[in-house]
């Protein structure tokens, strides 16, 4: 069997203030099978992280770097 290496393909989802959805298993399933139906399925994400902002920059961007930090904890 081959060793796997490589990233995994990740998604974090911005809630909205309003949004109902339960930080779940189930959500989280559901989330993956909507975007496979959407895009190739080996674009879509393995896993899902939920939040209710992203980190960003003093420039107001986006920091990956602070997103790969609490992808890894």
């Amino acid at each position: 069997m081959a060793k796997a290496t490589g990233e995994i393909v990740t998604a974090v989802v911005v809630l909205k203030s309003d949004a109902a959805v339960l930080k779940s298993d189930a959500a989280e399933e559901e989330f993956i099978r909507f975007v496979k139906q959407r895009i190739a399925k080996y674009k879509a994400p393995k896993k899902i992280y939920f939040t209710v902002a992203l980190p960003k920059t003093g420039s107001g961007k986006i920091s990956k770097q602070e997103i790969k930090m609490m992808l890894r904890t």
